[in-house]
Order: C-alpha cells, then structure tokens, then sequence
C-alpha cells in the first residue's frame, strides 16, 4: 500500500487508514480530495497542451501556405511558379533552351485552358507572362530571359532571381 503525507501533521500514513495514527486526524475526505484535485490538474494540463499543439499546427500552416494574389486562382499561381522553376532550371544550367521552351509551352496551354474559363484578371496575365518568358527565351539575350522571369515572379509574390 501506499503511504501519504497526512495533511494536518505532514507525517506519513497508510493511504487506507481511516484516520492519521499521529494526529487523529480524519484522512478518508482529504484522500479522496487529493486525487480528485491531482486527476484535475492532468486534465487541465491535457487540454491546455492540446491547445497550444492546435495554435502550433494551425500558425504552421498559415505561415507555409504561398501568398496567392487575389485575382489569381490557385491554379494558375501553380503554373507560374512551375515556369518560374523552369526558367529557373534553364538559367542554372540544368536544362536547354529548347527544353525550357517545351516546357514553357505546355504550362502556356495550361494556363490558357484557366484564363479562358476565369474571371480572375490575373489568370490571363501569367499566361501572357509565360509567353512572353518563352519568347525572350527562343529571341532575346539571357538578360531578356531574366528580366522577364522576374515580372512573372513579381506578379506571384516569388522572390527575383
């Protein structure tokens, strides 16, 4: 069995004793209060770690979520920040111009399949800023390519290169 600390007197008493063999004093109440108020504190220690576990988990996901314009539907921030991270790939040498220019190609019909069915103003805007990466891509100088990515990039609140 297990011994507690008599309230009264502090001395150590069998928890099934009806009374402290020290001091008389009455434990059965004051036991009983003890593990009702201990049962509290890890109840009201749960819901508070439970709490701040769902403030953490919904601040993550605030924090994680990519700052999409307003007049740009999801979808055609996706397509953008894909052309960026061609161009990108292209600008590092990861890929050729004519790969890029390929891939260019299918995000620009992507994106002309949203714009076309969106009342979204920015949706036809990132079209036409694919294009016009992929036309400095196949026409203009590198510098063209760069400073074409970054209006895309502006437009999607994405860092410049």
């Amino acid at each position: 069995m297990a011994l507690i600390k008599c309230p009264e007197c502090d001395k150590e008493v069998s928890e099934s004793a009806k009374s402290c063999p020290n001091c008389g004093y009455r434990l059965r109440k004051s036991i009983l209060k003890q593990k009702s108020t201990s049962n509290n504190k890890w109840i009201i220690f749960a819901v508070i770690a439970l709490c701040i576990l769902v403030i953490g988990i919904g601040m993550f996901n605030i924090l994680r979520r990519p700052d999409i314009p307003d007049n740009m539907s999801k979808k055609s921030y996706k397509l953008g920040v894909k052309a960026v991270e061609q161009v990108d790939a292209y600008l590092d040498g990861k890929i050729t111009d004519s790969k890029c220019c390929e891939k260019l190609d299918e995000l620009c019909v992507k994106a002309m399949k949203i714009a076309k069915n969106s009342t979204m103003e920015d949706d036809a805007t990132v079209m036409a800023a694919i294009l016009l990466v992929r036309d400095k891509l196949w026409r203009g100088t590198e510098n063209d390519v760069v400073e074409k990515r970054n209006f895309l990039a502006e437009l999607l609140n994405i860092k410049s290169y």
